[in-house]
Formats: structure tokens, sequence, C-alpha cells
């Protein structure tokens, strides 16, 4: 008798780095108030990665696949909508002069 093969499978290999992932992502987000652009940058790198990954897993996922794709390419624009607002701000500061009060009328709007 041969022994049993206790090794993950590839589902749950990928699975588990998806699991891993969205973990990361959230404690990036976790505190809203410390978030800076690089968290933002970050989580939708691996936002993208997650979805290549359940790309991979279409077959077993079956209808899963479509609603869990959905949710991330959600999740994804709305980070790109963040990411935008933060380079508007950054444009601005670095566009008009610090004593414009355009300049403080613009960014209190994009806050």
């Amino acid at each position: 008798h041969s022994m049993p093969d206790h090794r993950p499978s590839l589902l749950q290999l990928i699975r588990g780095a998806a699991l891993d992932q969205l973990a990361r992502s959230a404690a990036r987000l976790a505190a809203p108030e410390k978030l800076e652009a690089k968290d933002i940058h970050e989580t939708r790198k691996a936002v993208k990665r997650i979805r290549a990954a359940l790309r991979l897993l279409r077959e077993p996922l079956g209808s899963r696949f479509e609603r869990w794709n959905d949710v991330l390419r959600t999740v994804n624009r709305e980070l790109s909508l963040a990411r935008d607002l933060d380079a508007c701000r950054q444009t601005i500061e670095e566009v008009l002069p610090a004593f414009s009060p355009a300049r403080k009328r613009v960014l209190e709007r994009l806050r």
C-alpha cells in the first residue's frame, strides 16, 4: 500500500495565495485616516493578482467565479477613483501657489 498524498492541491494553493493577498489588502485599508497612495497602489496590484488567480480557477469555481470577479473589479474601480483624486490633489498642490484662494477651495472640494 502506498502512503496517502497529503500535499495541497493546486486549487488549495491558489486559494491560499488569494486569501493571503486579500488579508494583506484588508490590513492596508483598515485605517483610512492613515491611508497613503502606496497602500492604494499595492492593494490594486493585489486585486489584479487575485483576479488572475480566479481566472485560473474559472471552471472549478463555476458561477462563483463571475460573482467574485465582479466584486473585485468593482473594488479596483473604487480604488482607482481614490488614486485619481489623490493625483489631482498632488497636481493642484504643485501647480497652484500656496497662497492662492483657488487652491484652498479646490483642495477642500477634493476631500
